[in-house]
């Protein structure tokens, strides 16, 4: 079983997820670190996120029938309540939506746009995909 991080990338969002070890699968069975970059700012905001492999499979799924018919929206939101992202696209296949990042401790909370287009699809698929082959 591999432990190597692989880095899915959410418009502005990077999500790089590493399988924690442990061999339940739920919940908790990955950790993220999310990067939320915003255009224009040389900031970046980074968190830990607790995931497991039922919530990534359904933001998996959500963004294969999303490419396969773009008037099927995303919204998912991680199991510990850290992250929560939303998208549509148009009938060019813009996407526009929102992410919302919470400190796990409270101290802060980012809710900002996230802005792209379908092209995004496939790699956030191929991620998600790559990381789910083996079960945790």
């Amino acid at each position: 079983m591999s432990h190597e991080a692989v880095r899915v990338d959410i418009f502005d969002l990077g999500l790089l997820i590493r399988r924690n070890g442990s061999e339940d699968g739920e919940p908790g069975a990955y950790h993220a670190r999310a990067v939320f970059r915003a255009r224009g700012l040389t900031a970046s905001l980074t968190t830990l996120v607790d995931l497991g492999a039922v919530a990534l499979t359904d933001l998996l799924q959500q963004i294969e029938r999303q490419y396969g018919d773009f008037k099927q929206g995303v919204a998912w939101q991680s199991g510990d309540g850290t992250l929560d992202v939303t998208w549509h696209l148009d009938e060019l296949g813009h996407a526009t939506g929102r992410l919302l990042l919470v400190d796990p401790r409270g101290e802060w909370r980012l809710q900002a746009p996230l802005i792209g287009d379908q092209s995004y699809l496939p790699q956030m698929a191929l991620g998600l995909r790559l990381l789910l082959r083996d079960p945790p």
